[in-house]
């Protein structure tokens, strides 16, 4: 399915360490974390507060005025908070346009994910291109390597990947958050870092491309036989920023959503 070769990274699950990893240009650990500077540099917010399937509409509250197009998702209540899209086929998606505050040189990807499905599909939460630009997605076995149902960050160009210890295809809720922050990327499950990548001569960058984003769909691999398909469950909360994340930000985001 891949063209291109994804190293599994070899990561140190934070417990208690002295010195917590953290991305170069985070906020200091002890920095406080509020409501509203947490909404710095938000430049998505698809809160699926309530149905919107009507008129395919799905609002954008980041202000940035990013909002989605929906196409074949169910809206569902009783999810996290004000609900959530179930995606069952390929060819489900919503849709953002392209422009300028999706293409950042940092950024942040959020989201609530409830899924069992582990296949041989990678099976997109964000797509805007894994080659070229960013993606985070529910990875699959790959040339003998057993990555079914972690999440995965690929960063462009290459790709540089990321993935998960712990599954999150189990059929249970789990916040996904990755981070970039424009050498490093880290990836977070239910308000914890995960890993940290292998090192890179070159390290990976974010966008620009012209590749609009999509919420559980692959759109932008044109050339390989995964084009078009969908994420299999329910996804609730996609968020992204234009900037990554502190760890502390990250576990508050966790805290406030849970």
């Amino acid at each position: 399915m891949k063209t291109q070769i994804c190293f599994l990274l070899t990561v140190a699950v934070v417990a208690t360490v002295s010195s917590p990893l953290r991305p170069a240009n985070a906020a200091p650990a002890n920095a406080p974390v509020t409501a509203e500077g947490l909404r710095k540099g938000l430049v998505l917010d698809l809160t699926f507060d309530r149905d919107e399937t009507g008129d395919n509409k799905v609002t954008d509250t980041s202000g940035q005025g990013n909002n989605g197009k929906a196409s074949g998702v169910r809206w569902t209540a009783g999810a996290k908070r004000g609900g959530a899209y179930e995606f069952t086929a390929d060819g489900d998606e919503i849709v953002v346009s392209n422009n300028a505050s999706l293409n950042p040189k940092q950024v942040t990807m959020a989201a609530w994910i409830k899924t069992s499905t582990r296949d041989d599909k990678w099976r997109r939460i964000f797509d805007k291109s894994y080659s070229l630009g960013f993606a985070l997605s529910v990875a699959a076995d790959w040339q003998g390597n057993q990555w079914s149902g972690l999440a995965c960050l690929e960063m462009g160009p290459g790709t540089h990947c990321s993935l998960t210890r712990t599954v999150v295809a189990d059929g249970q809720w789990h916040q996904v958050v990755a981070t970039f922050d424009g050498t490093e990327q880290v990836l977070f499950v239910d308000g914890k870092p995960q890993g940290w990548p292998l090192r890179w001569n070159r390290p990976g960058q974010a966008g620009p491309t012209d590749f609009n984003l999509v919420i559980g769909c692959n759109r932008s691999n044109l050339h390989e036989d995964d084009l078009g398909v969908s994420f299999r469950g329910l996804i609730a909360e996609p968020m992204m920023w234009n900037r990554a994340l502190s760890i502390g930000e990250v576990a508050f985001l966790f805290e406030s959503q849970k």
